[in-house]
């Protein structure tokens, strides 16, 4: 019997390393338009208005994080996060910015795990629950990499680019709970940077978002580069995808002229977001100076662009989701994205005007109309759009 455990554990391995990469060509001059939208994508569409108190007052460029039932949310330079419930209902602050070794000093990243809060400050990331109540620390070597994910008990850190002086630096590397080193991968590539010579890294592309998570597996994708990784038990990247851009690629060279990389780019593609479902890939993309949509149909192996450049709202008739920065990551089935409430209110006005078609229940034409024309005001905290996709 162990022996038939050993041979089936074996043939697992060795499958994980004889699997093909899907190749996948996206050409932005070519591709066809489709009049797919969220009202067939979308299993439901949640808006979240923050509630709005002295207490809780949420500024721009938000981060945020959720579970089943609470929802954690920070921006540029708080001094705080905030704990909400799935209804926007303000619950209490978690954590404080500080030198102290339970305090952060800025906020890269944060996590919703269960009953864990995780904030990354670049060196360290700071573990609290619920409550409010401070768990513990772990510390990172301070380098060019941050967490991106939180998964599994463990850290997933990421390099902000895979070009380095050194080729032995790894553009992934994976810590557990205790900060110990557990695995590095996928060696990043050489290259001799055209600015001064204490720069290893080439340019940062925060725009992007290397992580999503589908099927309960965590996936990765290097900044600016072609090849999408799942992530297995045991820690093995295993390749996925290969985005083949062509000529629309931002070539090695072209990231390591720091200097000049903004000149360089306006007629190449820069895959900001992918999220996953059964038959389809959903990708977010920046060509010629902004923001299209498209997704890749698994069965026909083909490209298709929406048809405006976030993904269309045809099930409430509400506003389209894109997201732009920060870009927020697949969780599962669900993906999401934030809007002033200002912002939020033109763009449904706006969307209310044309009247445009639902596929989704009269029930949810009717909660966003209500949002956009009773609910919220202009100077309130942000609203929270949570994307439940089909599988």
């Amino acid at each position: 019997m162990k022996k038939i455990f050993l041979l089936i554990w074996c043939l697992n391995f060795f499958n994980c390393f004889s699997q093909t990469p899907i190749e996948i060509n996206l050409d932005p001059e070519e591709i066809e338009v489709s009049d797919l939208g969220l009202g067939d994508i979308a299993e439901s569409i949640e808006y979240i208005p923050l509630e709005t108190k002295d207490e809780c007052l949420i500024g721009e460029n938000v981060y945020f994080d959720f579970d089943e039932t609470h929802i954690i949310i920070g921006y540029y330079n708080c001094n705080t996060l905030y704990l909400f419930d799935r209804q926007g209902h303000f619950i209490r602050t978690i954590g404080t910015k500080g030198e102290g070794p339970q305090e952060f000093n800025g906020i890269h990243n944060i996590f919703l795990n269960s009953n864990h809060i995780v904030i990354d400050d670049a060196s360290k990331v700071l573990i609290f629950d619920k409550e409010g109540n401070f768990i513990w620390s772990t510390s990172f070597p301070i380098d060019d990499r941050y967490v991106a994910s939180y998964f599994n008990e463990q850290f997933l850190r990421v390099a902000e680019s895979y070009i380095f002086r050194d080729s032995t630096y790894y553009v992934y590397d994976i810590y557990n709970q205790t900060g110990n080193l557990v695995k590095e991968a996928i060696p990043s590539v050489p290259i001799s940077l055209k600015k001064d010579s204490q720069w290893r890294l080439s340019y940062k592309c925060k725009e992007i978002n290397p992580v999503y998570i589908y099927q309960n597996q965590l996936h990765v994708r290097e900044y600016l580069n072609d090849t999408v990784y799942t992530i297995n038990g045991l820690n093995q990247f295993i390749p996925k995808y290969v985005l083949n851009l062509g000529k629309y690629k931002i070539t090695p060279e072209i990231q390591a002229d720091i200097k000049n990389f903004e000149n360089h780019i306006n007629n190449k593609v820069i895959i900001t977001e992918i999220a996953e479902t059964s038959n389809k890939l959903l990708m977010h993309y920046f060509y010629k100076w902004k923001f299209h949509s498209c997704y890749y149909d698994k069965k026909e192996r083909k490209v298709y662009k929406f048809a405006s450049d976030g993904f269309p709202n045809d099930y409430d008739g509400g506003v389209d989701f894109l997201n732009m920065y920060p870009i927020y990551g697949q969780k599962n089935n669900y993906i999401r994205t934030s809007f002033q409430a200002g912002e939020f209110i033109d763009k449904g006005e706006k969307c209310l005007s044309k009247k445009r078609p639902a596929k989704g229940p009269k029930s949810a034409v009717n909660r966003f109309k209500d949002l956009v024309m009773k609910k919220v005001d202009a100077e309130d905290n942000p609203v929270l759009m949570i994307v439940k996709l089909k599988d």
